[in-house]
């Protein structure tokens, strides 16, 4: 078996089988729900600003049998990686993964990273192979679908109802110029979700590193809706929500939700995401489901969701390996 890298430049037929695989352990995790589209997955290859993204890939007898996907950040936690192990499905247990993971940390280590992090779906397969190499468990994350047909459009405008003290904005692909500075301080909010029981660094957040989110998106044709909630007297951003509508067919994905502290308390949360969901309806008739996940220990962040209609579908394990 040889182990060779992936990129946007490899061969066509390597970067068809890295979707595959791919979108082949989606369907196992959420059935019935789209899978990762190509798009989606080959944009895990483009590195950026803020992260170096890599593959490998494990070629046996000609054929492409399993991919591994490295994340390097390079603004935060530097001395971590994110590395993601995927064998086809009718290979597994001979070994493969493990000589896949083996040439993904001398990868990461070769950079300096000290710290590997992934996850794994519960009593999946993934969570008896993460054991097996020591990785520990850090966090339990809550895997919840939304049924967009089954929102009612009048709960979510009731929902949607602020806080006489705040308004709302919204906007779709890029934050007005007039609020990205204070869109950046608001993104500060994500640095309290919880993040396991290891240290993680803060990110820092300025109106370039917006910017430098929206320029990716925009690159690989990712739609976003962004909800904001505006402090209507200091005009200060309390708080955010994010759906992406990637390429699949009927499913968004929710992102960050967060609301900075000292406006934590007026149901902003709610607010925001029930507007965004109506904004959702409205422009994106073709999406049918949602898919979202939380920690959970994050019992406040889950509570909004399940008033939203959200449903668990499953559970995931943060995982950490030290080299």
């Amino acid at each position: 078996m040889d182990v060779v890298p992936l990129s946007l430049d490899s061969p066509e037929s390597h970067l068809r089988e890295w979707h595959r695989l791919h979108a082949a352990v989606w369907r196992e995790d959420l059935p019935g729900i789209d899978p990762v589209g190509e798009r989606e997955a080959r944009a895990n290859l483009e590195s950026d600003a803020t992260t170096d993204r890599r593959g490998l890939a494990a070629i046996d007898a000609g054929a492409l049998v399993a991919v591994a996907a490295i994340e390097l950040p390079l603004l935060e936690d530097l001395s971590d990686a994110w590395v993601s192990v995927t064998v086809d499905g009718a290979l597994r247990r001979r070994g493969i993964g493990r000589r896949l993971l083996d040439a993904a940390l001398d990868e990461v280590a070769a950079q300096g990273r000290t710290r590997v992090i992934c996850d794994a779906r519960q009593c999946g397969p993934g969570e008896a192979f993460a054991t097996s190499v020591g990785a520990r468990v850090t966090q339990v994350d809550v895997g919840s679908v939304l049924d967009v047909t089954r929102t009612s459009k009048d709960e979510l405008t009731r929902l949607s109802a602020c806080d006489g003290d705040y308004r709302l904005v919204q906007w779709r692909d890029r934050c007005p110029d007039e609020l990205v500075d204070r869109f950046a301080v608001a993104r500060a909010a994500m640095n309290d979700a919880p993040q396991g029981d290891e240290e993680h660094d803060d990110w820092e957040w300025n109106a370039g590193r917006v910017l430098e989110v929206e320029q990716r998106r925009a690159r690989w044709d990712v739609r976003s809706y962004t909800t904001a909630a505006v402090d209507a007297t200091s005009g200060h951003v309390a708080g955010f929500t994010d759906l992406l509508i990637v390429d699949r067919p009927s499913t968004a994905l929710q992102e960050d939700t967060g609301v900075l502290r000292p406006h934590r308390g007026h149901g902003l949360g709610i607010a925001m995401k029930a507007a965004n969901l109506l904004a959702l309806r409205q422009h994106e008739p073709h999406i049918t489901h949602v898919v979202t996940w939380n920690a959970e220990q994050n019992r406040h962040m889950r509570g909004v969701n399940e008033r939203l209609g959200f449903e668990v579908a499953n559970r995931w394990l943060d995982l950490s390996l030290k080299l």
